[in-house]
Parts: C-alpha cells; sequence; structure tokens
C-alpha cells in the first residue's frame, strides 16, 4: 500500500519538487527561483502523470513526461548556473541582452571559459534527470496499483482537473514566465522591444535638439579642443601593479603614473557592459537606469554644439545592440574586431592607427570614444604571445598566495592569464595616451575607465562576473591633460569617491558644455562633487 501511494501520480511529481528544495537548501537557488521551478514541477507534471497513467503504452505521453522532465530541471539548472557563475538571476539585463545579443564565436568564448561550471552543471542535468525518471517510470510503476485508473471514477476526474490547472497557472505571468517554453520567446521579444525603442533615439535626435538639446551650450573661447575618452572591458583595479597589485601589470602607465591623474575609489555603473555604458554615456543613472531611452547620450550633445564626434571600437558586438545605436551617433565609426565577436581575431593595438587618424582630422573640435576589448573572457585571447609573462608563474607572491588560499591549478592559471591581459592591456593604453600626448595645436583630454570589473579566483576558484564582490564593481579610472586643461582641482580630489554613472558630467565638464544634462555637482573634475 505505501508503495502504491507513492506511485500516485500526485505523489510523483511533488518527488519532484524536492530537487529545487535541495538547491534551494544549498543556496544553489533562490526562494523565489525554487519555488516556481517546484511548482511549475508539480503543475506541469502531474497531468502527464495521470495521462501516462491512463495509457501505460502511449510511447507520445512517455516521451512527453520525459521531455518535460528534461526542460525543467534544465531551465532550473540554468538559473543554478547563472547564480554561479555570474551572481544573477535569469530575468537580468545582462543574460538577456547576453541570450540575445551574441553569436556562435562569442558562444565558443563562454563555454571555454566557464567549461568547469558548465560541465558540473550539465551533469547534474543528466544524472538528476535520469535518476528521477528511473525511479518515477521503472520503480514506481502504477500499473497493478490500487489506482488503476480504469477502474477508478476519481482518477479520470483528477486526470482532468490536474490538465486543467496546469493550463489556468500559466494565466498567471509569474509561473507563466518560470515556463522556459514560455520564458525566451518572452524576453526575446522583450529585447526585440528594447533594440527597436533604442533605435526611435535615432529618429528622435532633431527632437531633442528642439528641446533637451537646445539647450546646451558651448561654454568658453577654446577654439581647438580635443577629448579622448577610452572606456575599459572587464577591468578590476585589484589587479594593476599601478594601484598596488603585488605584480607589475602595469609598467608602461606606471612609468607615466607623474603625468596621470588616479582615481583611487571609483565604483562602476553597472555590473555589465550595456547596464554600464548606457548609464555612462547618457543621463541615466543607477537611481534612473531608464533615462537613456529618452534622453541623449554625451555623442549626440557633443555633436550639437560643434564637436566633431568618433566611435573606434575593437568590439564587434558594438555593431549591433543598444551600443550600436549609440555608435551610430559619432560622425564617423570604427570597428576594427575582424571577427563576429569578442573573439581572438583582434588585438586591441588595431585601436591606434583609427585614433592616430581622428586626431589628425581637421575639425578644430574633436570627442572621441575608444572601446577596447581589454580583459573581456577568455583572457588567454586578449594578448599576443609576448605578453604571456605569467605563463606558468606559481612561485611569486600572487601565486603562493592563491595556493595559500586553496585555490586550484586551473584557478591560478586562469589568474596568470587575467594578469597577462592587464599586461598587454597596460601596452594599449600607454599607446592610445602617447599618441594623444604626442598630437600637437590643439588643448587636449584623455580619460580611462572600465566598465565593470572580473572576479578572478580572488574569493574561489571562479573566475568571471561575481556581482558580489568588491573585485567585480572596483574599477581604474585615470585622466591626462595637456596644458590647456586646468588640473589644479582635480588632483585634490583623487581620493574622492566617485559613482561611474555619473561620469558623463565629467565628460561634459572636459568639452565645456552647460545645459540641462550637465550638473557640475556630479563632475569630478570640478571643485566639491557630489559623492
Amino acid at each position: 500500500m505505501r508503495r502504491a501511494l507513492f506511485a500516485h501520480p500526485i505523489s510523483k511529481a511533488l518527488l519532484f519538487s524536492l530537487i529545487p528544495l535541495s538547491y534551494y537548501l544549498l543556496d544553489a537557488l533562490n526562494y523565489a527561483q525554487a519555488g516556481k521551478s517546484g511548482l511549475l514541477g508539480f503543475f506541469v507534471l502531474t497531468p502527464l502523470f495521470y495521462w501516462q497513467a491512463l495509457y501505460p503504452q502511449h510511447k507520445g505521453l512517455r516521451t512527453g513526461l520525459m521531455g518535460s522532465t528534461f526542460i525543467i530541471l534544465a531551465f532550473m539548472i540554468f538559473q543554478a548556473s547563472l547564480r554561479e557563475i555570474f551572481g544573477v538571476e535569469q530575468d537580468s539585463v545582462v543574460v538577456i541582452e547576453a541570450l540575445f545579443n551574441t553569436n556562435v564565436s562569442e558562444s565558443q568564448e563562454f563555454f571555454l571559459q566557464y567549461r568547469y561550471a558548465l560541465i558540473k552543471h550539465v551533469s547534474l542535468l543528466v544524472v538528476l534527470t535520469t535518476i528521477y525518471l528511473f525511479i518515477v517510470l521503472k520503480l514506481l510503476k502504477t500499473e497493478g496499483s490500487p489506482f488503476t485508473p480504469h477502474f477508478k471514477k476519481s482518477f479520470h476526474f483528477g486526470c482532468w482537473a490536474f490538465t486543467f490547472l496546469a493550463v489556468l497557472v500559466h494565466f498567471n505571468p509569474t509561473l507563466r514566465k518560470a515556463n522556459p517554453i514560455f520564458f525566451f520567446p518572452s524576453y526575446y521579444l522583450q529585447w526585440a522591444n528594447e533594440v527597436a525603442l533604442t533605435k526611435t533615439l535615432t529618429n528622435q535626435i532633431e527632437k531633442f535638439a528642439s528641446t533637451g538639446l537646445s539647450t546646451l551650450k558651448l561654454t568658453g573661447e577654446h577654439k581647438h579642443r580635443t577629448v579622448v575618452w577610452v572606456i575599459g572591458e572587464s577591468d578590476t583595479r585589484h589587479n594593476w601593479g599601478l594601484y598596488g597589485y603585488p605584480r607589475d601589470t602595469t609598467p608602461e602607465l606606471s612609468n607615466q603614473k607623474q603625468n596621470l591623474i588616479r582615481f583611487d575609489h571609483v565604483r562602476a555603473a553597472d555590473g555589465g557592459t550595456v547596464g554600464s555604458i548606457t548609464k555612462m554615456l547618457t543621463p541615466a543613472s543607477q537611481a534612473a537606469p531608464d533615462l537613456w531611452k529618452t534622453q541623449p547620450d554625451v555623442l549626440a550633445m557633443a555633436k550639437h554644439v560643434g564637436y566633431k564626434t568618433f566611435w573606434l571600437s575593437n568590439q564587434a558586438t558594438d555593431t549591433r545592440g543598444v551600443l550600436s545605436i549609440f555608435a551610430q551617433h559619432a560622425d564617423q565609426t570604427v570597428y576594427t574586431n575582424e571577427g563576429t565577436a569578442r573573439g581572438e581575431g583582434t588585438l586591441d593595438e588595431a585601436l591606434f592607427a583609427p585614433l592616430e587618424q581622428a586626431l589628425a582630422d581637421p575639425a578644430p573640435l574633436k570627442f572621441i570614444v575608444v572601446h577596447i576589448m581589454g580583459e573581456h573572457p577568455a583572457y588567454n585571447f586578449r594578448y599576443p604571445e609576448s605578453f604571456a609573462k605569467f605563463d606558468g608563474v606559481f612561485d611569486d607572491e600572487v601565486a603562493k598566495g592563491l595556493e595559500a588560499a586553496g585555490r586550484s591549478f586551473y584557478a591560478t592559471t586562469f589568474r596568470n592569464q587575467y594578469d597577462n591581459a592587464v599586461t598587454y592591456k597596460d601596452y594599449v593604453l600607454a599607446g592610445l595616451l602617447t599618441r594623444t600626448q604626442a598630437y600637437e595645436g590643439h588643448d587636449a583630454a584623455w580619460v580611462y575607465i572600465a566598465d565593470h570589473g572580473q572576479d578572478v579566483s580572488h574569493h574561489s576558484d571562479f573566475s568571471g562576473h561575481n556581482r558580489k564582490v568588491a573585485e567585480m564593481w572596483d574599477v581604474p579610472m585615470l585622466a591626462w591633460f595637456s596644458n590647456g586643461f586646468f588640473t589644479h582641482a582635480v588632483r585634490p580630489k583623487v581620493d574622492t569617491p566617485f559613482q561611474a554613472d555619473h561620469i558623463n558630467h565629467s565628460i561634459l565638464g572636459l568639452l565645456h558644455i552647460q545645459g540641462d544634462y550637465y550638473n557640475p555637482a556630479l563632475d569630478i573634475f570640478q571643485p566639491d562633487p557630489q559623492r
């Protein structure tokens, strides 16, 4: 009788709910994720178990039951892997952008970078699916139990009742989005709408010019001015020699430190590229993250007051999605990455020539945005062999510290690769800086800031996006000014905590643009910036 009780369709579905419960107890899922996975599994699988018991020889029902179990478990483990690898939930804008704004080459890089975590989660998926289906289809067969459906009207009633409930629960938007069959199409449409909405900004430039942009004006009498803004990628200041890291990962910038202003307490605008850059380029902020949808970016503002604008990028993903719209606002765009992704095809030094050409442009006022690949995973794609100075280094202070902290061999290997990428990025930044410094005839400013950082075995064997740790948010920021720029108000404030989503005000200040979109209290280069 006890076995027959467990063989009941409801009992089998409840047994499934123990899997997300276990993930919750192990802190692999939060309570909302585990709860929705458990409810979805119960309401979807219960009617399938009923129908399969009614027609045990029907292969289609058996296949549907097995497939549904696999899909629900796969989506649950997908959520758990996102939580472990990136520290985000499945409906995070970072995840949505990554899912739909990617291609085969980027996917290959992702699998290479996170192969160990992915192998673990895929293995868990296979094992859990196999064990669960073996229990419910082999050990707990319905045939021969007191619940034999052909003699139980109540069984038929339960079958239809739970089928109706399975349909009904999907009218609840929360549970509907917990079903991967609805989740991915729903968020794809949301992402497509976001892209379409962003594209409308291109067509609204004239509208901005007659409203918000019309309040902007160029101040001062600087007839020749150039501002170069370099945006980095996946760059934590915790791995910069210039910021005190034990390894000399920034030899060239360290040689220039007497000419540079180094800001020591800068926090990233967001934990992902798109979220960060949309906040840095526009009036959007952590407090008002959606303003980028309705208000102009700094490229549009600079163009409006008379600057010639440039977008130079080594990120192929800048050619599509949200960032491509901002790039299109520039007078001139250059994409140097010859691959189809953030791949190994083109190193950041490819941006040297386009920057030289932009600097040589005869326009008296120039605003140049340079978007580098930086240390974006996979790290070993970000530098040439000549910069692999930390390969095989397992006996220096950093490596010994990792070993003492219990890090694995592959975790230290990732750290070595990342530090190689930092060292090469140092070479790239120095090259971009010296080319700007060599430019004569214009007052010039050069600013570097990263979109976000990276956790590279700092707290565990994990390497990648981890929003829970400081290394993800603590980013480097440097500035250099020619003699035409005053710097006396800047140097005393290098210890001032600064939120990167306010940097658009600082850039507008360097461009000498004033108006409704410029707040001097949020300009780090002006006295007493707001913290």
